[in-house]
């Protein structure tokens, strides 16, 4: 718990840098420096995301995935924005072989998509208020994927770590320091990222 506290941040990634992180800091020294990369370019993240390799990407969409259903299940996964990472995390547990998690995230967008033509559950969420949104897990039958999700969430960090260790060539990369002086076009901007958090996230 410690390290999650206070971890180290990496700007640059090698694959000898990354040999030495330990098994237990692996995947979040690369979540981390996702983060250093977008910076304060909080509304070009998806831009500048998308523009990584296919293995941070994995890293990012798992990431957002457990941190939304760990803190509020799938009703809040797709609630908050993260819902619409969906079928790229599909992608993401296709390309370290979580078979398990793909078949429940699959399962998980099925039932959202039914229920979007549940109104009173509609209406719920478009209220946008925390009462409103507690209200609609008593409407939703996500509740049943996120049983299935905390079973597998432990082998699904195992399976991205080896992956990663197997994969070393696909996570390196250097963030270069900002000039003294000098600021990019969207350095003022002071919004903060939006990592999951609070269930009546609108970012």
């Amino acid at each position: 718990m410690t390290y999650l506290i206070k971890r180290r941040k990496y700007r640059k990634l090698t694959p000898q840098i990354l040999a030495r992180i330990p098994d237990d800091e692996l995947d979040f020294a690369i979540w981390d420096f996702i983060w250093l990369k977008v910076g304060k370019n909080h509304n070009r993240i998806d831009n500048i995301v998308s523009r990584l390799s296919a293995g941070f990407q994995m890293v990012f969409y798992t990431f957002i995935l457990e941190g939304e259903i760990d803190n509020g299940g799938y009703n809040q996964y797709f609630f908050n924005s993260s819902g619409k990472y969906a079928l790229l995390t599909l992608d993401s547990f296709k390309l370290i072989g979580a078979d398990e998690n793909h078949k429940n995230l699959k399962k998980a967008i099925a039932i959202h998509t039914r229920e979007q033509k549940n109104v009173k559950l509609q209406k719920l969420y478009a209220e946008r208020t925390i009462p409103s949104f507690f209200a609609t897990y008593k409407q939703t039958k996500l509740g049943t994927c996120d049983k299935e999700f905390y079973i597998l969430e432990g082998k699904l960090r195992q399976l991205r770590v080896r992956f990663i260790r197997e994969h070393l060539e696909m996570f390196v990369g250097e963030i270069s320091p900002t000039r003294k002086g000098v600021k990019s076009r969207h350095a003022a901007q002071k919004s903060k990222p939006r990592q999951p958090k609070s269930p009546v996230s609108k970012a």
